[in-house]
């Protein structure tokens, strides 16, 4: 993985977090998300060239062969693919939590027995965690 770290900068109720590499350069977020485009179309180049470059000497053992590589490529692709959307859903599940405990304990205007059992559901959502 990877060599370098993340850095935390809190301010004005907000906590930026920056990727510093080991030789101490520094990436926010934007130029994580430039640099994961720009790899994502390489990728896609590279891919498309290695299917079309494939050997065409009429040897069926080698044709297999590389098709069998380009397919473990493409499986670990998807692979990783699965494991980056579990992680999203992961962390949209933690917000989504957070904005309905967040409105449940919104009770003005409410009457008390409904306030009581907003808030009690408040209280079992939080100690889910």
């Amino acid at each position: 993985m990877s060599e370098g770290h993340i850095i935390e900068r809190t301010g004005d109720g907000y906590t930026f977090r920056y990727y510093e590499s080991k030789g101490g350069k520094r990436y926010s977020h934007f130029d994580c998300e430039r640099r994961l485009e720009a790899a994502t179309n390489a990728m896609q180049r590279w891919f498309s060239r290695a299917i079309r470059t494939r050997t065409t000497q009429g040897d069926a053992e080698q044709d297999r062969y590389e098709l069998e590589r380009l397919r473990s490529a493409a499986d670990e692709l998807a692979e990783y693919a699965a494991i980056v959307q579990r992680e999203l859903d992961r962390l949209e599940g933690v917000d989504r939590k957070a904005e309905r405990v967040k409105a449940l304990r919104m009770v003005e205007g409410r009457t008390p027995e409904e306030a009581a059992a907003f808030l009690a559901k408040a209280d079992q959502l939080v100690g889910k965690e």
